[in-house]
């Protein structure tokens, strides 16, 4: 709820149905994402706010509708434009992924028992409009694509599984549409041959290109 300091849980009934919300207290209003996924590995789903600040709340599962709340504080970034959680750097932990407008995102690596590292910021060249993490190279690591409407194309940020990240803008020839308005990309083998094809979002299209090596 952006104006308020509360994120809402309708529990599954199992039919179909669904309780009314239950009202989770937040430390901070203008939450802007949200995520879920059980971050401190006790098999329960936590959940991930982001803030229109820059700063994340996780809402740790008790497993009994209540919810133990965290406040992480991030740098050097507002009302994120992206947020992504994922294992990025093998561990077994989720970590938390964001960007906003600028030219720089950030990780905020999950150390386990609750505890989390401050956050890392990484510099890239171009405004990001978007961000997806996947594995791009089939190393078993997730690796970050972005989409640069400035740029006119996408960029890759390769991840060598150990929190350091190389990124390369990706040689598409994208003058068949209009990149304008490309709002999104992700990548998926879309055929079958183990490579990643990337899938471009706009306005009014949707275009997938084959990678060729």
């Amino acid at each position: 709820m952006y104006s308020t300091n509360k994120v809402g849980v309708f529990s599954n009934n199992g039919d179909a149905t669904f309780t009314t919300s239950e009202d989770v207290e937040l430390t901070e209003s203008r939450a802007v994402r949200v995520r879920a996924a059980d971050m401190d590995k006790d098999s329960k789903s936590d959940i991930i706010v982001a803030h229109r600040s820059g700063n994340i709340s996780i809402l740790f599962n008790n497993g009994d509708n209540t919810f133990t709340n965290k406040m992480i504080f991030s740098k050097n970034t507002v009302q994120p434009q992206s947020f992504k959680i994922a294992d990025m750097n093998n561990d077994g932990l989720i970590d938390i992924i964001f960007a906003d407008y600028l030219e720089h995102y950030q990780i905020i690596f999950n150390r386990g028992n609750r505890i989390f590292a401050d956050a890392i910021t990484y510099n890239i060249p171009y405004k990001q409009n978007s961000l997806e993490v996947v594995d791009m190279n089939n190393d078993g690591i997730q690796d970050i694509v972005f989409t640069h409407s400035e740029a006119k194309s996408i960029g890759v940020a390769f991840n060598a599984g150990n929190g350091s990240l190389t990124y390369q803008l990706d040689t598409l020839d994208v003058s068949s549409i209009d990149t304008s308005v490309m709002t999104y990309a992700t990548a998926a083998d879309m055929n079958g041959d183990k490579k990643m094809e990337f899938i471009l979002l706009g306005e009014q299209y949707i275009v997938m290109f084959s990678k060729t090596c």
